[in-house]
């Protein structure tokens, strides 16, 4: 029983150490922000890392407003684009929205110039709680959607 009690107590002491420094240690420190889109169904994000340990955006969708019917699209990372942030770096993510057929639907809804609609991002952090930042902007403006 002694030698079981001091062989626990050797892997403890050796293992805490490196659990704390684990814990403690490398955090990520991610903030984005809207950086426009293109013709071909592309947003992005231009995401900085403040931070020691690497980030990533987890999720991104888009909202689209229209009156009463809220639909919602999961913009998906763009083939070229790898959504991990190093530390201490600054980066523009690419990522792909495709509304298909509803393209008809916003341009035939009464108040499409006046819709709202919404970027959320969602991040994915090393040793922090996850972040979530919204932007938001006219419809119309959002050229995938158009």
């Amino acid at each position: 029983m002694v030698a079981l009690i001091t062989a626990l107590l050797s892997v403890a002491t050796t293992s805490v150490p490196a659990l704390f420094k684990l814990l403690s240690s490398d955090r990520s420190n991610l903030q984005a922000s809207y950086g426009g889109d293109d013709t071909e169904a592309g947003l992005f994000l231009l995401v900085t890392n403040g931070g020691n340990g690497p980030g990533a955006i987890a999720k991104v969708e888009v909202i689209v407003n229209l009156g009463e019917n809220k639909k919602i699209y999961e913009a998906d990372v763009s083939p070229e684009t790898v959504p991990t942030v190093l530390p201490k770096t600054s980066t523009r993510l690419r990522f792909m929205v495709d509304v298909g057929a509803d393209k008809d639907i916003f341009q035939a809804f009464q108040g499409w110039e006046a819709a709202k609609c919404e970027i959320v991002a969602s991040t994915l952090e090393f040793n922090r709680e996850s972040q979530s930042y919204t932007f938001e902007m006219p419809c119309r403006s959002l050229r995938p959607l158009n």
